[in-house]
């Protein structure tokens, strides 16, 4: 390799030691030649970059799992170009005085800034749990942007302990959650697996780059129950709302089949009488019959009556 003609590593510290460059100023310079240079693709990546430097600064990070975990801090876009998929950086963000951001300010800054240069570009940017929240999945998608990212556990708990709960190794479950004040979706999931030394690993996902086709709903489904009027003889019938838009009066005993399934959206407001309407006209052998198929049990001297209250409180099955 001809070196003849490198600047000469005397040379270089001279120049650079007396030089006074304003840090953030360069790096806007650069990324808005780049941005106006490279052409992305829609999928690029949001991480931050720790480059080594030993030194004192004011501007000093440590991340232990970096190749390099001591040095100075910047946060960067990347991704590959449109046509021949190099790979490139888009644009930086320096964590340097007067601009110390947290990670998920300076994630949702790159990203701005390449929504404003590209704005044809449906963006869909991946990233780590630091910065990211179920906040803002809503805020970047009502900028039109999709995200990917991985989330930590104390962001809702309670939707992580329900995913993995019983959940078998080297497999995962879906959710399905709806973004605020949208009528648009997001997946939050949840994949157990085991390190080589043997620890338990969730690997917890959120994700709105998906696209959802809601599955073909029965005419015969029942959708809400309303408006309950009563009959002789202790019945009732109530306005029901069908999958298909139309509306009836249903009397009681339409709600359970022949097994003693209940329609869930019925049941979740019936009263113990609405219960009795619903089962006045069986006769106690077909109850017991019930009993058994429902695996529901009852002692023998309740009184009929009573019965009813005792193996309705039992769990029940719902029908969607």
């Amino acid at each position: 390799m001809d070196t003849s003609k490198w600047l000469p590593f005397y040379r270089f510290c001279v120049i650079n030691g007396n030089a006074s460059i304003d840090i953030l100023e360069f790096s806007r310079l650069l990324g808005s030649q780049w941005r106006l240079t490279w052409r992305p693709g829609n999928t690029m990546v949001v991480d931050e970059s720790i480059y080594e430097f030993l030194g004192e600064s004011p501007c000093h990070a440590y991340i232990p799992r970096k190749p390099h975990p001591n040095g100075l801090l910047s946060y960067g876009l990347s991704g590959y170009t449109s046509v021949l998929r190099l790979p490139m950086l888009l644009d930086v963000e320096p964590w340097v005085a007067g601009n110390k951001l947290t990670p998920r300010n300076n994630g949702k800054a790159l990203v701005a800034r390449a929504q404003a240069s590209h704005p044809t570009v449906a963006l869909h940017i991946v990233m780590d749990s630091a910065f990211g929240s179920f906040s803002d999945v809503s805020e970047y998608h009502s900028k039109g942007v999709l995200v990917t990212m991985s989330m930590m556990e104390n962001k809702k708990p309670w939707l992580w302990s329900l995913l993995k709960w019983a959940c078998p190794l080297e497999s995962g479950r879906v959710a399905l959650c709806p973004i605020e004040d949208s009528d648009s979706h997001f997946l939050a999931s949840v994949f157990r697996t085991q390190s080589d030394s043997g620890k338990m690993i969730d690997i917890r996902t959120v994700s709105s780059a998906f696209s959802f086709t809601p599955p073909a709903v029965d005419g015969d489904t029942v959708v809400s129950v309303g408006t309950r009027r009563p009959l002789r003889d202790n019945d009732f019938e109530y306005l029901t709302t069908w999958a298909d838009g139309d509306e009836t009066w249903q009397r009681a005993a339409s709600f359970m089949d022949p097994d003693g399934v209940f329609v869930y959206v019925w049941l979740k407001q019936a009263e113990p009488e609405d219960v009795r309407a619903a089962l006045k006209d069986r006769t106690q052998d077909e109850l017991m019959e019930l009993c058994d198929r429902q695996h529901w049990k009852v002692k023998p001297f309740i009184v009929f009556s009573a019965r009813f209250n005792i193996f309705f409180r039992k769990r029940v099955r719902s029908q969607s």
